[in-house]
């Protein structure tokens, strides 16, 4: 037996053409499904984004990665002047000291230079695992180190020749260029580096 043509289009004679009435409800049935399925897209996509915010704001607030934009303080004191430290510059919120170049003491040999200069910076620091740079006139002078209670960004300034009176002090981080910070007194020399 012959499979039957009723009811398709184009069949035998005593079928019935399909009407294209009979469509229109799955048309809309697929419009409507298309318009839920993107709202649902905007949806997911901003409590997406709300969640992801706050997992940003969590993660600095704990201190795993550095702040945006790390500040100094306003009226931050210049930092502490080690004992036995020469000051070679000093301004509101800096201080550039010649210390005595310590002794490793796994090392039996004599370090090469006597004395070391340091900068230190006062401010509000964020610990993170991005490498923090201090800045004179723009160029890099040494990587910072963070103190334990995050009052004090230092670097060992390797050549000495960077400090130079009136230089741009600033400090920032590598992985953010952006993110450098100009101190708002310029390097005032107090004794010969």
């Amino acid at each position: 037996m012959l499979p039957s043509n009723r009811g398709r289009r184009g069949g035998d004679s005593g079928s019935q053409p399909q009407s294209s009435s009979a469509r229109v409800p799955w048309r809309f049935v697929g419009s409507a499904l298309a318009i839920v399925a993107t709202v649902a897209l905007i949806v997911v996509a901003a409590l997406l984004a709300r969640q992801q915010g706050s997992r940003s704001r969590e993660i600095v607030s704990r201190g795993l990665v550095p702040a945006a934009a790390p500040m100094v303080t306003g009226g931050a004191a210049s930092p502490p002047v080690p004992p036995g430290a020469r000051v070679l510059a000093q301004g509101a919120s800096y201080v550039v000291v010649e210390v005595p170049q310590p002794a490793h003491p796994s090392s039996p040999a004599t370090p090469t230079a006597a004395t070391i200069v340091r900068i230190d910076i006062a401010g509000q620091f964020v610990p993170g695992d991005d490498l923090a740079q201090i800045y004179l006139d723009g160029n890099p002078v040494g990587v910072g180190q963070e103190s334990a209670d995050l009052a004090t960004l230092s670097a060992v300034v390797a050549d000495r020749g960077a400090l130079r009176e009136g230089a741009l002090v600033s400090y920032g981080y590598r992985s953010r260029p952006h993110s450098r910070v100009d101190l708002p007194d310029r390097l005032h020399l107090q004794a010969t580096p």
